[in-house]
């Protein structure tokens, strides 16, 4: 009998496999209490010579006091890094999908946060609709967002990244999405849904066990519920040897309290039972502790196989 059993060969494997997760977020704009896995800013593009002024004299846009972000630099942060010939970023799409669209004047950022984004958006996903509108603002797949039923380009959703401009209906009286672009007025609602990959590990740990393991009595740990006994026969010249499993029913065998055991193990009041299985790293360290939902009793002749699975 052993206290720890160390694993086979064999014993533990890890596999990958990317899981889709569909998100939803309610915005209201202005409001204090939106979630802050997704964020809307305002990005403004500035005077050409906006970074020519004086130290005294520079403006740097519309401020949002909730992300602490000026409108001026995020739309020259996103004109060059997004759109412009020196772009190093990548796109996920065609060139021709990302330059499809070209951000002029003011636009709306929609942030998304790293763990709302995972690995990345997954392509086809990504929708905007906001109150009083019927019609959404959709991602084609290609990194383009179109007004639905319009096929009008008003925006790009980069999915690597994890967020997404649209022009912003500068014209426009009311809450609305156009095809000339979006408008959000305060305290006003906007939903965005999108679904975003997850690379998710699962390890595999298969516990293999012989009737003679962990299977002392409680009442006395020298005592096991089953011992091995050895044997042979003769089958024409050769001599088969084998190995069986019986019940530890030896009188001599007593507990702490002087009891004796034998009678126990005869009867079957003692049946040793599976109800949880500890994994060990090389230290004894206790790692996890796999549950099972019901008792399993111990096989008599035969090894038993439990197999553990969990993800990170």
């Amino acid at each position: 009998m052993r206290v720890l059993k160390p694993l086979d060969s064999d014993g533990y494997t890890k596999n990958d496999y990317v899981a889709m997760v569909s998100q939803s977020y309610r915005i209201v704009s202005g409001s204090p209490s939106n979630p802050e896995l997704v964020t809307i800013d305002i990005a403004d593009q500035p005077p050409v010579d906006w970074k020519y002024q004086q130290t005294s004299d520079f403006d740097l846009g519309a401020y949002n006091s909730s992300s602490g972000v000026y409108s001026y630099p995020l739309f020259s942060l996103i004109d060059r890094g997004f759109y412009s010939t020196q772009s190093i970023v990548e796109y996920y799409t065609s060139s021709i999908a990302a330059t499809k669209f070209t951000p002029t004047q003011s636009l709306y950022v929609f942030n998304i946060s790293g763990d709302a984004v995972g690995d990345g958006l997954k392509e086809g996903t990504f929708s905007i609709r906001v109150s009083g509108s019927t019609i959404p603002i959709l991602d084609d797949g290609y990194g383009r967002l179109y007004v639905n039923d319009t096929g009008s380009v008003v925006g790009n959703v980069f999915y690597k990244h994890g967020f997404a401009v649209v022009q912003t209906n500068l014209s426009a009286p009311t809450h609305s999405i156009s095809t000339d672009g979006l408008r959000i007025l305060p305290f006003r609602v906007v939903d965005v849904q999108f679904s975003s990959s997850y690379t998710i590990t699962e390890h595999t740990i298969i516990c293999k066990m012989q009737p003679t393991d962990f299977n002392t009595s409680i009442l006395n740990k020298s005592v096991g519920y089953y011992k091995s006994v050895t044997g042979s026969y003769v089958s024409g010249s050769t001599t088969v040897t084998y190995t069986n499993y019986v019940p530890n029913n030896s009188s001599s065998a007593t507990a702490a309290s002087g009891q004796s055991l034998g009678g126990l193990f005869d009867s079957g009041t003692l049946t040793p039972y599976v109800t949880s299985i500890g994994l060990y790293n090389r230290n004894f360290e206790l790692l996890a502790i796999a549950k099972l939902a019901n008792p399993v009793p111990r096989t008599k002749n035969v090894d038993q196989t439990f197999i553990v699975k969990f993800d990170t």
